[in-house]
């Protein structure tokens, strides 16, 4: 039984800080990792449901698709903006729809790296074992990876996509104290 409201700094303690150290402990666990890119992509939907005054107050823009700025004045738009601000975060938003909805049909990003499908996103084995551990009881070990995330087309890691998005929550954390 639930004894109080989730709110923001729960979401970020209880759910997106969980989900992280989850994806962490088991870089194989396909499962894992999609509940880490979930969670950190849906913060944007929470922090612009707390703040979303003070975030229009802002007077930030995103890029659209003609390259035009246009203002920050939904949950979207704000997702935009941090696309803008670090390109991981895009690659964080269609990883979890991807894996989500299995396939972006309407939402194509120009973001390099981003999956369209959830194809794109899988657990490699570096030498075999099991992935939902992450290493095999020899110590193989398993990453989730996503297919030509690199500039030269090659597979890279999702792990650290993850982290650098994390990175940046905290980051703007700090400046403007929304939990």
């Amino acid at each position: 039984m639930c004894t109080k409201a989730l709110g923001i700094r729960d979401f970020w303690t209880d759910i997106v800080e969980v989900d992280f150290n989850e994806f962490d402990q088991h870089r194989g666990d396909l499962r894992k990792a999609m509940h880490c890119a979930t969670s950190l992509y849906h913060m944007h939907d929470w922090v612009f449901r707390a703040h979303e005054s003070s975030i229009k107050a802002q007077g930030w823009t995103f890029q659209n698709k003609l390259q035009k700025p246009i203002s920050v004045e939904t949950s979207e738009g704000f997702a935009n903006w941090l696309r803008d601000q670090d390109g991981n975060f895009e690659i964080i938003r269609c990883t979890a729809n991807a894996l989500k909805h299995e396939t972006l049909l309407k939402y194509k990003s120009k973001q390099f790296g981003a999956p369209h499908f959830s194809s794109n996103v899988a657990s490699f084995s570096i030498g075999g074992g099991s992935a939902s551990s992450g290493t095999s009881p020899g110590k193989v070990k398993w990453e989730v990876r996503v297919q030509a995330l690199n500039s030269d087309g090659s597979d890279g890691p999702l792990l650290p996509v993850a982290s650098a998005v994390r990175t940046m929550w905290i980051s703007l954390n700090s400046q403007y104290k929304w939990w």
